[in-house]
């Protein structure tokens, strides 16, 4: 299997320098040395970034996805492994149904004070912003 220096799995994986170097402070990825000091990353990096990158769209905080890359180092059967991805995945459906109707919430402010700006052609109160 081949080894990459920075900016070519940089350019491969769609990611700049900076966060290669990020994720490595962060625990996230892990590149080896060469003898001249050089980082070399190994190919499963590519599958690695762009897990991050999809999960991250999805919603995870790198914190949780580390949690999960770390769950793999544990060498938990299939099943256990399966149950504790499925609750993770679970708390990340809630909280991003909460998200969802909060911003629902919002749209259905900003709709009104918008129906007011149009029937009214004056700008109405944004009292309806100040109310939880």
């Amino acid at each position: 299997m081949a080894n990459y220096l920075r900016n070519q799995i940089a350019k491969m994986a769609g990611v700049s320098i900076e966060t290669l170097r990020y994720y490595e402070k962060k625990g996230l990825i892990q590149p080896e040395r060469s003898e001249n000091g050089y980082r070399l990353y190994p190919e499963a990096t590519i599958d690695r970034l762009n897990f991050i990158k999809r999960a991250k769209e999805a919603g995870f905080t790198l914190e949780e996805i580390k949690k999960t890359f770390k769950l793999f180092d544990y060498q938990l059967d299939s099943e256990e492994l399966s149950n504790i991805m499925a609750e993770g995945i679970i708390a990340k459906i809630k909280e991003i149904d909460g998200r969802i109707a909060g911003m629902m919430e919002i749209h259905g402010i900003l709709f009104q004070i918008y129906e007011g700006l149009q029937q009214q052609h004056t700008c109405p109160t944004l009292e309806p912003l100040m109310k939880k």
